[in-house]
C-alpha cells in the first residue's frame, strides 16, 4: 500500500477554529509515510520519536505481541524476556533496523522516550528486575544510531518492591545526558548539596514514598550527580530540557506542597499540579515553582529553544483558572483541556509570556511538542472533542471517540497557524513528536485501521484469537513523517446567499475558502469588480434600491481561483411617512412628531422611510397647547407616501367686559395649561382710570391700563373713569399669551357714555333724562314730517316752528312726547347749554300693512295646466 490512504485523510488543514475560534495564515503539511508498529496479538505501542539531520526516524516503544511485521523484508522478534524496541526507519519509511535490550537482561521493558547527540542516540524507560521480581528499575541505555549497537546501560535504580522509572531523556551538547522520572530508592548518592524551603532540605534524598529524580550520566554512562525533586506525597518528573547555557530545566507532575522556592500555590493527594525546576549543569538548584489552577494539572512535554532559551511547555490541565495571572490567549473550554505555555527564564525565577488551552468539553491533552526549522511551535496531544478543529484542503474530520491531533503555532505570539486531527474510526493517541529537517515526525497508539500508509507496515492485521477476523480491542503503535504539503487550490467551505432586506436596512454577504494561504478575496457586483471590496466579507450598512444585483466573491491563490455563485440582494423599498403640522405658530415653538413612541421627534413636513406596516404617530406636549390625538393605524406601504394633517390647538384665555356708567369690570378666564396671560385695556382720550384693582397699571403715554395672570383662574378686574367731557367712549381690550402669536379680543360692552342728557326712544314715544341738577333750557329739534304731541315736563314746554322746548328749572327730570307722521326713519337731535342729547337718535314711524292681492281669474289653459289673474293694490 502506498501513502495514499493516510494522505486523504490527514494530509493537513489551514486551522479555522481552536479552542474558541482563530484564524491561520500558513501553508498545510501532509505525510510523507506512515506506518503501523507491531504484529498480530496483545497491545504494541511508540512512545517515543526522534529524527536525525538526514531525517531517518528512531521509535521505542513497547512490543505486546513481540514482534514487528515488515513489509520489505525480515520480520523483527524481541529476544528472551524483552518487550522494550528500539528501531531506525529510512527518510522513505522503510525498516533499517530494529532491536531490544535483552543483552542488557532487561524484563517486560518498556522504553519511554529518545534523545540523539552527537554520538550516541539515548533511550529510557523501566524494566522489571526478574520473573520474580515485578519491582520496576529505573532504564536507561546508549546505542550507535547508526546500526543500533548497544554502548551501555544502566538499571541500578531500582530495589525489591520499588516503583522507579525514567520517564524523559534529553542529551547536553557536551555529550552528557540527563534523565528524569521518579524513584522510590533512599539515600542514593547524589553528589549535589540540595535546597531548603523552610526547614527541610531537599534534592539530597527521598522526602515522601515517591518523589521525581533527575540524574545526569556522562556520555560513557556514569552517574554525574543526581537530584531529587519533591515532597511528602507522590511526585514525578514527566519532561526534561536542556538550554543553550547548560541549565537543564525539569517538569511533571506533583502532588506534594511547599518543597518548592517560588510562592505558586499548592498541591494536594486529590490536585496534582504541574511544576518547572530549574538546575545548573552541575546539578545546583536555582529557582522551583508549581502550575496550577483549581484542579488536576500536569506537565508532559518541555522544549527550550536553543537561540532565544525561551520554554515551552505542555501538559493537561482541569482547571478554568490554570495560571490565572498569565496571559491567556483562549479560554479553557471544560473538562480536561491540553494546554501549550510560552516561558522566559529570569534567572531567579521565571514569567509567562502567552498560554494557550487546546481542546473542547472533553478530555484533551498535550502529550508532546517541539520547534520545527522554520520556527514554528508543533504540539500533539489526544482529543475526545470533535468540532474544535475546523476542516480545511485535505484534512481530517474527527473520526470517533479519540483521536490524535497536531497542531502548529507562532513560537514568539502562539498565533495558530496550521492543525488536523489524526486517527481512524477507533481511539487513536498522538504520545511523542519531534522535529525533522523539513517538518517533524509524530508517534503514538491507533486502534483504528485502513489510515496508514507508505510505511514499512500498513495493514491491519491485529487477530488475537487467529480466527482471520480483524480485532480491534488492541493496538498497533504507529509512527508518520510529515513534509510541507503542495499547494491546494482554493475551495469554498461557505457561499454567499440571496438576501432580501428593507431598504435602509444593514446587509453581509460572506464567504469562506480553504487552500494553500495566503488567500486573496475580490467580490463582484454583476460580474464587474467592487473597488476595495477585499475581505473575507461584503457589507451595506444601508441598503438602497440601487444596490439591488447579484454578487459573487473570488478566491485566489497561487495555486488557482474559484468563484463562488452569484447570489441576490433584492432591496424593498420603503414607504414614506410624512406630518405636517399646524399651526406655524405651534410648529415655530417645537411642535413635534415621532413613530410608535420610540422614534426621535420629528418636524414638521419632515419625511421618513418605513417599512410597509401600520404605525402609530403621536405628538410632542407643548406648553399652552393642546396635542393632536395620536394617529392610530397609518398604513405605510411600499414605495408609497402617506400623507397626513394634525394640529395643534391654542390654550387661550377669554374676557368680557361689563359697563355701568362710568365703571368697568373685566372678567378674565383663563384654563389650565397656560403659563401666564396680559390683558390689556386701551382708553380713548378723554378717559382717564382710576380706582384700578386687580394690579393694573396705568400707562397715560400709551393710554393703556395692563393687567396679568396666571392659568386656571378666573379673575375678576375693576377699574373707572373720570371724563374730561361729555360724550360716547369706545374702549378696547386685547388678551395675549406668551406661546401664541396675536391676541383674543374682550368681548362684552364696549362703550361708556359720559352725558347730561340722554334720549330714549321706544316706538313713537320719546323720553329726555336730564341727568344733571341745575337749569336747564332743553331744545328738541323736531324733522320734518314728524309732528310731536303729548309733550310733558319742564317748569314749563313749548312746540313751535319744529322745535319743542322745555325749561327745567332744577334738574334731574324726564321729559318727553309722542311722535306721529309718515312711515319712514327719522334723525332726532336736541341740546341744551351747548350739551347735546345723547343716546337714542332714529325714530322709526312704520308702514301700513299691504293688503291681499285680489284673484280675478282663474281657469284651465289645458290638460295640466291653470291661468291665474289676479290684482293687488298697494
Amino acid at each position: 500500500m502506498t501513502g495514499a490512504p493516510l494522505q486523504k485523510y490527514v494530509s493537513g488543514i489551514v486551522l479555522g477554529v481552536l479552542c474558541v475560534g482563530f484564524v491561520c495564515a500558513q501553508e498545510h503539511v501532509s505525510t510523507a509515510w506512515s506506518t503501523y508498529v507491531g504484529h498480530d496479538w496483545n497491545n504494541d505501542t511508540v512512545n517515543a520519536v526522534t529524527v536525525d539531520s538526514a531525517t531517518n526516524s528512531f521509535l521505542a516503544g513497547r512490543l505486546g505481541s513481540g514482534g514487528i511485521h515488515n513489509n520489505g523484508g525480515e520480520e523483527f522478534w524481541c529476544s528472551g524476556w524483552a518487550s522494550g524496541f528500539i528501531l531506525k526507519a529510512s527518510p522513505d519509511g522503510a525498516l533499517l533496523w530494529a532491536r531490544d535490550l535483552d543483552d542488557w537482561g532487561v524484563y517486560s521493558d518498556n522504553l519511554q522516550a529518545l534523545s540523539l547527540s552527537q554520538t550516541h542516540l539515548f533511550t529510557v524507560g523501566y524494566t522489571q528486575g526478574s520473573y520474580n521480581d515485578t519491582s520496576t528499575y529505573a532504564l536507561i541505555a546508549a546505542l550507535d544510531p547508526a546500526d543500533g549497537d548497544l554502548l551501555w546501560a544502566d538499571t541500578s535504580i531500582g530495589h525489591n518492591a520499588g516503583t522507579n522509572s525514567f520517564n524523559a531523556v534529553a542529551a547536553a551538547p557536551d555529550g552528557s545526558v540527563y534523565a528524569v522520572g521518579h524513584t522510590t530508592l533512599s539515600n542514593q548518592v547524589c553528589n549535589v548539596s540540595g535546597y531548603t524551603v523552610g526547614a527541610t532540605r531537599y534534592g539530597t534524598n527521598l522526602i515522601g514514598n515517591l518523589d521525581a529524580l533527575v540524574v545526569k550520566f556522562d556520555a560513557n554512562g556514569t552517574i554525574l550527580w543526581r537530584h531529587y525533586l519533591g515532597g511528602v506525597n507522590a511526585d514525578s518528573a514527566r519532561a526534561v530540557a536542556v538550554a543553550p547555557d547548560g541549565s537543564v530545566y525539569v517538569a511533571g507532575e506533583t502532588r506534594s506542597s511547599d518543597w518548592v522556592s517560588l510562592a505558586s500555590g499548592s498541591a494536594t493527594p486529590a490536585n496534582a499540579a504541574g511544576f518547572l525546576v530549574k538546575l545548573t549543569a552541575a546539578g545546583a538548584h536555582v529557582w522551583s515553582s508549581l502550575l496550577n489552577g483549581g484542579g488536576h494539572e500536569a506537565v508532559r512535554a518541555l522544549r527550550s529553544d536553543p537561540v532565544t532559551g525561551s520554554l515551552f511547555l505542555g501538559g493537561t490541565t482541569a482547571s478554568a483558572d490554570f495560571l490565572a495571572a498569565a496571559p491567556h490567549l483562549n479560554s479553557h473550554q471544560g473538562g480536561t483541556d491540553g494546554f501549550v505555555a510560552r516561558v522566559t527564564d529570569t534567572n531567579t525565577a521565571f514569567r509567562i509570556d502567552w498560554c494557550r488551552f487546546a481542546g473542547s468539553g472533553g478530555s484533551d491533552q498535550i502529550a508532546a511538542l517541539d520547534l520545527l526549522h522554520d520556527g514554528r511551535l508543533a504540539v500533539g496531544g489526544t482529543t475526545s472533542s470533535g468540532g474544535w478543529l475546523a476542516p480545511a484542503p485535505g484534512s481530517q474530520a474527527f473520526q470517533g471517540a479519540q483521536d490524535g491531533f497536531i497542531a502548529l503555532f507562532d513560537a514568539t505570539n502562539g498565533t495558530p497557524s496550521w492543525a488536523t486531527y489524526t486517527g481512524g474510526t477507533n481511539a487513536d493517541e498522538i504520545t511523542a513528536l519531534a522535529r525533522a529537517a523539513q517538518a517533524f515526525a509524530t508517534a503514538g497508539i491507533t486502534f483504528s485501521p485502513d489510515w496508514i500508509g507508505g510505511g514499512f507496515w500498513d495493514t491491519w492485521t491485529k487477530d488475537v484469537d487467529f480466527d482471520e477476523t480483524p480485532d480491534f480491542a488492541h493496538s498497533f503503535g504507529f509512527a508518520a513523517l510529515w513534509q510541507p504539503g503542495a499547494p491546494v487550490a482554493p475551495t469554498f467551505t461557505a457561499e454567499p446567499v440571496d438576501r432580501t432586506v428593507q431598504e435602509g436596512a444593514s446587509v453581509t454577504f460572506s464567504a469562506a475558502a480553504l487552500g494553500t494561504a495566503p488567500l486573496f478575496y475580490r467580490w463582484q457586483r454583476n460580474g464587474v469588480p467592487v473597488a476595495g471590496a477585499t475581505a473575507t466579507n461584503l457589507t451595506f450598512t444601508a441598503a438602497y434600491g440601487d444596490n439591488g444585483a447579484t454578487y459573487a466573491c473570488t478566491v485566489s491563490n497561487l495555486a488557482g481561483t474559484a468563484t463562488s455563485r452569484a447570489a441576490l440582494l433584492t432591496v424593498i423599498p420603503m414607504g414614506t411617512l410624512t406630518v405636517t403640522l399646524s399651526p406655524a405658530d405651534a410648529v415655530t415653538r417645537g411642535a413635534r412628531w415621532r413613530i410608535n413612541s420610540v422614534s426621535p421627534w420629528l418636524s414638521s413636513g419632515v419625511s421618513t422611510n418605513l417599512p410597509a406596516g401600520t404605525y402609530t404617530v403621536d405628538f410632542k406636549p407643548l406648553t399652552g397647547w393642546l396635542a393632536p390625538a395620536p394617529l392610530v393605524g397609518v398604513q405605510v406601504a411600499h414605495a408609497a407616501t402617506s400623507a397626513h394633517l394634525a394640529a395643534y390647538t391654542p390654550i387661550l384665555p377669554g374676557a368680557e367686559r361689563a359697563v355701568a356708567g362710568t365703571n368697568v369690570t373685566l372678567t378674565v378666564r383663563a384654563p389650565a395649561g397656560l403659563v401666564s396671560w396680559t390683558l390689556t385695556e386701551s382708553l380713548p382720550s378723554g378717559l382717564t382710570p382710576f380706582a384700578v384693582t386687580g394690579g393694573g397699571v396705568w400707562n397715560g403715554t400709551a393710554r393703556t391700563l395692563t393687567f396679568s395672570g396666571a392659568e386656571a383662574f378666573t379673575n375678576t378686574l375693576a377699574y373707572s373713569v373720570a371724563c374730561t367731557t361729555s360724550g360716547l367712549y369706545t374702549v378696547t381690550g386685547a388678551l395675549a399669551v406668551p406661546h401664541v402669536s396675536g391676541t383674543v379680543a374682550v368681548a362684552g360692552d364696549s362703550a361708556i357714555l359720559n352725558a347730561k342728557l340722554v334720549r330714549a326712544i321706544s316706538g313713537t314715544n320719546v323720553v329726555i333724562h336730564v341727568l344733571a341738577a341745575g337749569t336747564w333750557p332743553v331744545t328738541e329739534i323736531i324733522p320734518a314730517g314728524l309732528t310731536p304731541s303729548a309733550i310733558t315736563g319742564g317748569a314749563f314746554h313749548s312746540y313751535d316752528n319744529g322745535q319743542v322746548f322745555w325749561y327745567v328749572a332744577a334738574g334731574p327730570e324726564v321729559l318727553s312726547y309722542t311722535a306721529s307722521g309718515e312711515p319712514g326713519s327719522y334723525a332726532l337731535s336736541g341740546y341744551s347749554n351747548a350739551e347735546p342729547i345723547f343716546g337714542d337718535s332714529v325714530l322709526v314711524i312704520p308702514g301700513a300693512e299691504v293688503p291681499p292681492p285680489d284673484i280675478l281669474a282663474f281657469a284651465p289653459a289645458a290638460p295640466g295646466l291653470f291661468t291665474l289673474t289676479f290684482t293687488s293694490v298697494v
